[in-house]
Parts: structure tokens; sequence; C-alpha cells
């Protein structure tokens, strides 16, 4: 009797509608459409995106959280793995942050419709009962159908829509409020000096308008000022209105303000004048909590160097051109930094969440 021949096992993705099939009979689903990659990691979802500012930010804090992100892909610039191509929709990649995934294989693809897996060991089970339909579920990335997350807590995910121009929508909102994802993808900056009146109010005309014009895939950014011994309600000196007129920036329409512990909650990132307004702002920021994304609140100074900007207050106008000038150079190269930096924030905090969860 010839011996029958060896039958090489199926690529991932002719297996795919197999285990489809598989899954929605398992766990009593019939929905048909577009697949969820659940990563299992914060560094296996990073690598497969393309390396923006904000694609980054998304996933570090938005990825631990029941969000799902649709992420526009440019086929022309970004390869992707084919074992993924299920998961995307008209050019979107859906993901989200599955920890217990890693009981099924590092490729692993599940749909939201599994309302039974939210552990490792519910993941096992599930592993176990392919395995008793014939489905090695370790060969291949496991796919499924997209329907709206189920969450331990019985709301759906959120769906958070990344498109290539760089800007974000909440296209479905779930268990966490879309408020709640513009904070997170949001960096808050607070330009601080002593009366508030000179050098704040110009970092904050500043800054306002080189965040209005980020390229595209950046993190937004938004700007306020305070000052650790101002009067509340004074105007911004007419000097200083004037530098910035002069330099193609509107003036501000605050009035001073002290600098407050609400201020400091409200604030991402401090970026004072001088180094004792940084030692003051530090202590006043002290008790505070760590920002929603989880950081500790940053306070700087805003020049790099640890060089103070000199008040301008009572000098000609030519001093406040100069300070003007100066300030948006370093409000510049720091803007430039932060974007820059969101990819090493992600790497160097993606072993710490994964140690958490």
């Amino acid at each position: 009797m010839p011996r029958a021949k060896h039958q090489p096992a199926p690529h991932p993705t002719q297996a795919a509608p197999r285990f489809l099939h598989a899954v929605r009979t398992i766990e009593g689903t019939a929905t048909h459409g577009p697949t969820t990659w659940h990563a299992p990691t914060i560094h296996s979802a990073l690598i497969a995106l393309p390396n923006t500012p904000l694609l980054q930010r998304a996933v570090r804090v938005l990825g631990p959280r029941a969000v799902t992100l649709a992420v526009e892909l440019d086929p022309n610039q970004h390869a992707i793995d084919p074992l993924l191509t299920p998961a995307i929709e008209e050019g979107y990649l859906h993901l989200r942050l599955a920890p217990w995934a890693n009981a099924l294989g590092p490729n692993l693809l599940l749909a939201d419709g599994l309302t039974s897996v939210h552990t490792h060991a519910q993941a096992q089970d599930l592993a176990q009962r392919l395995s008793a339909s014939g489905i090695p579920a370790q060969a291949f990335a496991s796919l499924s159908p997209a329907t709206p997350n189920a969450t331990p807590a019985g709301q759906p995910s959120t769906l958070v829509r990344l498109p290539k121009r760089g800007s974000f929508a909440v296209d479905r909102v779930g268990l966490v409020p879309a408020e709640d994802v513009r904070r997170l993808l949001t960096v808050r900056v607070l330009f601080v000096c002593t009366g508030n009146t000179c050098r704040s109010p110009m970092a904050q005309a500043i800054g306002q308008s080189l965040a209005e014009r980020l390229p595209p895939g950046s993190v937004p950014i938004e700007v306020q000022s305070a000052g650790t011994a101002a009067t509340d309600g004074s105007p911004p000196t007419p000097e200083g209105t004037e530098a910035l007129r002069s330099l193609g920036f509107t003036p501000p329409s605050t009035r001073s303000r002290r600098l407050t512990t609400d201020l400091l909650s409200w604030a991402d990132i401090v970026w004072t004048m001088t180094q004792s307004h940084a030692r003051a702002t530090s202590a006043l920021a002290a008790p505070l909590t760590p920002t929603p994304a989880g950081n500790g609140r940053i306070v700087q100074t805003l020049d790099p160097d640890g060089h103070d900007v000199p008040d301008p207050i009572g000098s000609p106008a030519s001093v406040y051109r100069s300070t003007a000038q100066a300030l948006h150079r370093l409000i510049a190269k720091r803007f430039a930094h932060l974007q820059a930096t969101q990819t090493q924030h992600a790497n160097d905090q993606t072993n710490d969440t994964e140690a958490r969860t």
C-alpha cells in the first residue's frame, strides 16, 4: 500500500477562513466583517505601525485602556506583516493591546466578539477548544470578526481613528469617554515667569502659533501661562505685545494669573523662564497626582541648557523684541524635542507596562 504523501501545513492566511469558522462556532457568533489584531505587547504594536509621534503616543497611552485603534496605513511607504492583512479594512489596521494574547502565540489576532476571553487562562481554554476542533491555534495568526469590544464592564471599547494626515477622531464612544481620549492624546504645556505680563504671555502666544502649525502626525499641544508672583488680572505689557506683533504673532487675550495647583494639575509639562521659577514650581507640584497619561509632571527651564531667560521689564522695545526672538528659538526647539521623544518614551515604558499587565 503506497505511503500517503506528506501534506504541508497551510499558510496562515490560507488557514484563516477555517479558523474564523471554528471561532464563530465555538463562541456562537455569526458576525462577518473586518478583524481586529490583539497585539500581545506595546512593542509588537509599535513596530507594525508608521513611526509618527501621534501613533506612538496613542499606542502608549490608549493601548492599555479599552480602546480600539484604527490606524490608516500608507502601502507605498510602510510594509505590513502579511498575517495582519485580514485586520485591515479600507486601508485601516484595527488593533488593541491584549497582554494575555501571548498564550496563543506572538501573532495572535482575536475578535472583539470573543466575550469569554479576558485572561491567559481563558485564552488557553480557547486554544484547547480550537485544538479539539482540529485547529492548531499556535500554527497561524488567529482571526475573528470585529464586533464592538466586549469589556469586563459590559461596555464596548472606544474606537479611535487615526488617519494618515495626522489627526484623530472618536468613531465610537465606549468605555473610555471621548474627552478622555482627547486629553490623553494632547500634551498640555504651561509657561511660567514671575508676573505673567512679559515673558510667559509672549511664550504662550508663540507656543500657540507653533502648535497650530505642527506637521501631520504630530502630537497636539495646548498652551497656557502663569506667574509665580503674579497679580491676577493685569494685561500683558505693551512692549511685549508690540514685540509679538512685529514678529508676526498674535498677542494673547488672557490676563495675568498666579500659578496654582489647579493650573499645575492641568499641565503635563511646565517650562519656566528661570531656575528659581523651576524650584518654586516643583515645590508647589510635589503633592499632585501623576498626569492623566500616567507620567510624572515635567518641570524644566525653557532653555534646555538651564540658562535663565532674563526679565525685560522696564527695558526698551529692542530688548523685548530680542526676548521674543529668543523665546521663539527655545520653544521651537522644545516642541521638536517633545515630538521626537514620543518614540523613545514608548520604548522606555514598554517593559514597565508589560510587567504590570
